[in-house]
């Protein structure tokens, strides 16, 4: 059995289906909102017939959530949060580094300081013990990330929050319709925010949603998003310093759309997902994440798996070398180990990817040649943190860890053993990728 990397024609042929997906829903709604001549929500963002907000209503009763709050992207809904929570400038919140960097520039854009903790092995979720050792007399709120659509350890992250008085926010971008212990992704925090970017579980191209279920909270979220306006007052007086992160009309009729398939698409990831973790569970070289006890549905934005490197060979060395034989000129340290093994898979057809690069690792927080890194006000009255740079079992999953999309678990179970099948050839052939190695080992 030859590896198509190694010039072997490909013994499966792959149809994955298309995403993002649509069908006609979108398109009437689209229709709908361009005839009625109405394409802007209202001065507060969610008139009651706008489209806006009547997603906003659907999305509620869906996730179970007291109030939804529509906003233009994932980064916007973070920002609304932290700020109608309370947080401000000097404020600490502690977040993972495994992460995107909206989680951080949320606070950032406030004047907070965002704190960097590792994350846990088994689903590369906040780690609650080291929130503990990070909280200090500044510490404010805490952000927890749903990464690839697992709340992992929210149990204990609650019970922190509450113990320590601090604002709990759920990073739910890659959590829509995932359910634990009968609570939807969302509805578990103080506030919960989800995106709508284009390769997101649910999508409109760009778009934000912020859930909570208290009433203050939900109240200055909608101030915020619109200005600084607020209920029964004429659309010019601003009463806070806000922003226009209003969702339009034409994302509403999508997302519409979009939510009533969203419980069908969700559990078929979760059933996909689970089946292709039992068929590779004991595949050597590969190690696959289990769901967090009391996982009921994983909306499987991404599925995250562990590769052996020991077991195909592969050293730090071994993979710069890789990069530079891949023709890659940036520094080699924010190339993952796990590169070759990303390109063997593509190259039987199956798509994957290193999704972060640790934000510890990112030159904003870092000490560059730069000459501005934009952090305007931040950087004159908050001066630049420094950063924790170490943070193991964060910059080991970046090494090791590779991501397949969703779309590998939108098709039918003949689909995932054939999956399952590519990742038992590729150990099977642990004796080419190691012959490989040896003669890259030996290039000067």
């Amino acid at each position: 059995m030859r590896l198509a990397f190694f010039g072997e024609e490909r013994e499966s042929v792959f149809d994955f289906p298309e995403w993002p997906q649509f069908d006609n829903s979108e398109i009437l709604g689209l229709e709908r909102v361009l005839n009625s001549r109405r394409w802007f929500a209202g001065f507060l963002g969610g008139d009651e017939k706008s489209e806006v907000g009547q997603f906003e209503r659907e999305f509620a009763e869906y996730n179970g959530s007291k109030h939804t709050i529509a906003v233009s992207n994932g980064e916007a809904a973070l920002i609304i949060a932290l700020a109608a929570s309370g947080v401000g400038a000097g404020d600490e919140v502690i977040m993972p580094a495994w992460t995107f960097v909206a989680t951080a520039s949320a606070a950032m854009h406030l004047g907070a300081v965002p704190v960097f903790a590792d994350v846990t092995p088994d689903n590369l979720c906040l780690d609650p013990n080291d929130v503990l050792r990070k909280i200090t007399d500044k510490t404010r709120a805490v952000i927890t990330v749903h990464y690839g659509g697992k709340l992992g350890n929210i149990d204990q992250l609650s019970e922190i929050a509450h113990k320590k008085n601090l604002i709990l926010i759920e990073d739910a971008c890659h959590a829509h319709g995932s359910v634990y212990r009968d609570k939807k992704a969302g509805t578990i925090g103080h506030a919960g925010c989800f995106s709508f970017q284009e390769s997101k579980t649910m999508t409109s191209g760009e778009g934000g949603l912020l859930t909570t279920d208290d009433d203050y909270i939900a109240q200055m979220a909608r101030s915020f998003r619109s200005n600084g306006r607020k209920v029964d007052s004429p659309g010019y007086l601003h009463y806070r310093l806000g922003w226009n992160y209003r969702l339009t009309e034409f994302q509403a009729a999508i997302l519409r759309a979009q939510l009533v398939r969203l419980d069908e698409q969700v559990k078929r990831r979760t059933d996909n997902s689970r089946l292709l973790t039992s068929l590779i569970d004991g595949i050597p070289g590969f190690i696959p994440m289990v769901d967090p006890e009391g996982t009921e549905q994983n909306s499987c934005y991404l599925y995250p798996l562990r590769l052996d490197l020991d077991y195909f060979g592969i050293t730090r060395e071994l993979a710069d070398r890789y990069a530079k034989k891949r023709g890659i000129s940036y520094n080699h340290s924010l190339v993952p180990s796990s590169m070759l093994i990303e390109d063997i898979l593509r190259a039987e057809g199956i798509p994957c990817s290193s999704v972060y690069i640790p934000l510890n690792r990112s030159p904003l927080f870092l000490d560059t040649e730069e000459k501005t890194k934009g952090l305007g006000t931040f950087e004159r009255y908050i001066g630049v943190p420094q950063y924790e740079t170490a943070l193991p079992v964060s910059d080991k999953a970046f090494e090791e860890v590779i991501d397949l999309p969703l779309k590998v678990f939108m098709g039918e179970a003949g689909t995932i053993q054939s999956v399952a099948r590519v990742f038992e050839k590729i150990s099977f052939s642990v004796d080419q990728v190691k012959a490989y190695l040896k003669e890259l080992s030996i290039v000067p």
